[in-house]
């Protein structure tokens, strides 16, 4: 009998994947709309014959100006945004992969870690089904301490917890945990550099007070390392229901990764 991944397993990281996918598009198209946007006044100028015409060529005309000062700038505000959709992404994935976990594995909920938990039933009870096991998921979390945890040993404590951990290797744990401080960073901080970071990150050689810029750069590292950790947890699924890892078409990380360790 052939051995499968049922859909509960395999389904939090297909939609990372799609996801992820639709991210990238929609970077490529937005900057493409914003180099549009600059050529758009010098394309419409012969057809302007009426007043109306006047009033939306000097609108085009302001909107280039606005679309050159952003290309001139590298694109701060479109790679610090998708910086904090990724590192939701690679949240919502693990998370949502433990709460089907804790649904459909019996023995998930048989440990001893849940059982000193005590679940307010009629906070549970008021919840859908699905809820009640990201639930059961905080409460875990905030049981074994994980939740505070830096970088990827958040979910890296979930993963040992079941056996299901594998090795990381220190470059990738690197630039995840550079990615989850600059995601807090510009979350709660709105980009503006504090000591915290400064601490935890002192290879970035920030300095305090001034605005955190991510470069392209910066974002394709986080981009191309987040897809790895998730491809390495769902590699790590598969063996647990007895598939070899996938491997196919997994491009190499060498010379790109930064060589120090947090």
């Amino acid at each position: 009998m052939t051995k499968t991944i049922p859909d509960w397993a395999s389904d939090p990281f297909s939609h990372f994947v799609d996801d992820a996918k639709e991210l990238f598009e929609l970077l490529n198209l937005t900057k493409y709309a914003i180099y549009m946007a600059t050529k758009l006044p010098s394309l419409c100028k012969c057809w302007i014959d009426s007043e109306r015409d006047q009033k939306m060529l000097d609108d085009m005309e302001q909107k280039a100006l606005f679309a050159q000062k952003i290309i001139d700038n590298k694109f701060p505000m479109i790679w610090s945004q998708a910086t904090i959709t990724l590192w939701t992404l690679i949240e919502s994935t693990v998370r949502r992969f433990f709460a089907n976990w804790l649904r459909n594995n019996s023995d998930a909920l048989k440990i001893d870690e849940l059982k000193k938990i005590k679940i307010p039933l009629g906070e549970y009870e008021n919840l859908t089904d699905d809820g009640k096991y990201f639930y059961i998921l905080d409460l875990l979390e905030d049981g074994i301490r994980a939740r505070n945890r830096p970088g990827i040993a958040r979910f890296e404590a979930l993963f040992d917890l079941y056996n299901l951990s594998s090795k990381i290797e220190d470059n990738i744990k690197k630039v995840l945990f550079e990615l989850y401080h600059v995601r807090n960073l510009l979350v709660h901080r709105h980009g503006v550099v504090d000591r915290k970071i400064m601490e935890n990150c002192p290879w970035l050689k920030l300095i305090l007070n001034e605005r955190l810029i991510v470069a392209e750069h910066s974002y394709g590292q986080y981009n191309l390392v987040a897809s790895y950790y998730i491809l390495e947890c769902a590699n790590r699924v598969r063996m647990f229901f007895g598939l070899e890892k996938w491997t196919e078409g997994v491009p190499s990380l060498d010379g790109f990764l930064k060589d120090s360790t947090p």
